[in-house]
Formats: C-alpha cells, sequence, structure tokens
C-alpha cells in the first residue's frame, strides 16, 4: 500500500460561488457554504482544489479522507453534500460559467457538518468512493489535480450555513487529502526459483 496527502496551493485553489450574485470569491479566508434562502439569498458553494495528486490511474483506493477545518461557530439546518468535479485534470475556477460548465461525479457523501461546530473542529469527510471514481477515468494522470465540491441542497435561513478555513486563512489550515491505496499492475510481491540442478535436493 501507499499514502498521499495534500492541500490547496494557492489563493485560487478554493472559495466559494455565490449564485444568487453570479459571482466567486476565491482569495476569502474561509470557503462559505449555504442553501436556498427563502427570501432573497442563493446557495453559496464551496470548493477546495488539491493539485498534484499522486495517484496511479486504476489504483484501488483503500480510504480517502478530506479533513477541513471549521472557522467559525455553526449549527446547520440542513447538512451539506460532498462530491468532486469528474474530471481528469480539474484547474482552478474562473468564474460562475465555468463552475456550472462542469460535470460532478456520480459518487458524493452526504450528511457532513451535520450538528453543533466550533471554531477549530475539524470535519473528516470520507471521499473514498470519489476519489476511486476519478482515478478510475481513463484520462487520469498521477500528479493530476482533484477538486472537491461543497453543496446543500435544501433551505437555509441565514446568511452562511457552513464554513471552513480557506488557503487563506490566518490561523487553520485548509483542506487535507489523505489517501491510501494500492497501485495496480502487481510486481509488489517477490519469487524464489530454483535451479534446474541443485546439491543437496537429492538430485
Amino acid at each position: 500500500m501507499a499514502t498521499f496527502s495534500g492541500s490547496p496551493t494557492a489563493s485560487a485553489d478554493d472559495g466559494y460561488v455565490d449564485e444568487n450574485g453570479g459571482t466567486i470569491d476565491n482569495s476569502a479566508t474561509a470557503v462559505q457554504v449555504r442553501g436556498n434562502d427563502f427570501d432573497s439569498l442563493g446557495p453559496l458553494i464551496g470548493y477546495a482544489r488539491v493539485p498534484g495528486v499522486t495517484i496511479p490511474q486504476g489504483a484501488t483506493i483503500n480510504s480517502a479522507t478530506l479533513t477541513v477545518i471549521a472557522s467559525a461557530n455553526f449549527t446547520p439546518l440542513t447538512a451539506t453534500t460532498v462530491m468532486a468535479f469528474d474530471e481528469d485534470d480539474s484547474d482552478q475556477i474562473a468564474d460562475v460559467t465555468d463552475y456550472y460548465g462542469r460535470s460532478q461525479t456520480t459518487a458524493n457523501t452526504d450528511d457532513v457538518f451535520n450538528g453543533a461546530f466550533f471554531a477549530g473542529d475539524p470535519e473528516a469527510v470520507d471521499v473514498t468512493a470519489i476519489v476511486q471514481e476519478i482515478v478510475n477515468r481513463v484520462g487520469w494522470v498521477s500528479g493530476n489535480a482533484m477538486q472537491f465540491v461543497f453543496e446543500q441542497t435544501g433551505a437555509f435561513m441565514a446568511v452562511v450555513a457552513a464554513e471552513f478555513a480557506a488557503y487563506d486563512h490566518a490561523t487553520y489550515d485548509p483542506a487535507l487529502l489523505e489517501v491510501d491505496y494500492t497501485a495496480g499492475g502487481g510486481g509488489g510481491g517477490s519469487a524464489t526459483f530454483l535451479p534446474a540442478f541443485a546439491p543437496g535436493f537429492g538430485w
């Protein structure tokens, strides 16, 4: 087995989409997530990009965790769903149009940020199936980037439902992807071969 760990490495690697305002914020200190507001606010959709993911194409993902750190106190009314962009090498998001032009993975993790959180609390998200779907892509190459998406589909009567530290946060670390995997293709074992004639074996 082998391991990989990595995080966003630039300000534009994480942020959030403001669907109501038609803008993105990739320089804020926190990645914010929000559902629809019944009054005037639209969703805030968070994202975190991890470049340089050195996992071979077709590897078996034994476990994968994406850990984020709450950057404020919050108690969401509806939990968040995490998925990723279904891409071979996910580049930084340029604008809202760019975001909505991308496909998402079928695999997802639901019920994230369920309960009360305080600033500094970690939230470890099981993304094993999501990472497996991406590395199974024919075009996936070791060293490419993965980009995870945090989205609420329910309504939430408040400004922010959840938020976690971004690359630009002064105190807390950004999202951390940790993967335990087994590369395909065999070759990991060893064999011992006897010659045709070996003294001591009765020949």
